[in-house]
């Protein structure tokens, strides 16, 4: 059986990393929600842009709303080569959001993104 991280269906925006969001999901034991925060924010520039940015914010805009619990491990993933600035900026604002609980600085960075990118 090949390696299943090494096939990608509709492109090569999650390839081009070495540690991709899948396995940094799985091995950070992500819910669904931040899963999916990850996974968009770490591919717009290589996707659908501003579309994924404003995906990533309607899932933070979800996890505003509810009570939310999280452990993990980030480190590795945001200091990987093929990640841009700006996207460690916003899974650090992500990490910020989970830890720390500071709800406005993830919102508002990705609606400034949203902005520039329109």
């Amino acid at each position: 059986m090949s390696d299943p991280l090494q096939t990608q269906v509709g492109g090569d925006h999650y390839k081009r990393l070495e540690y991709q969001p899948l396995e940094f999901i799985l091995d950070a034991k992500l819910d669904f929600v931040t899963g999916n925060i990850v996974k968009y924010i770490a591919r717009y520039p290589h996707k659908n842009g501003v579309e994924d940015m404003k995906k990533a914010l309607h899932y933070v805009q979800f996890l505003e709303s509810i009570e939310y619990i999280d452990g993990g491990m980030w480190g590795a993933f945001l200091t990987q080569d093929g990640l841009a600035t700006k996207q460690q900026d916003l899974l650090g604002d992500l990490l910020d959001f989970h830890y720390y609980d500071n709800r406005s600085v993830l919102a508002s960075s990705l609606e400034k993104e949203i902005e520039l990118l329109s």
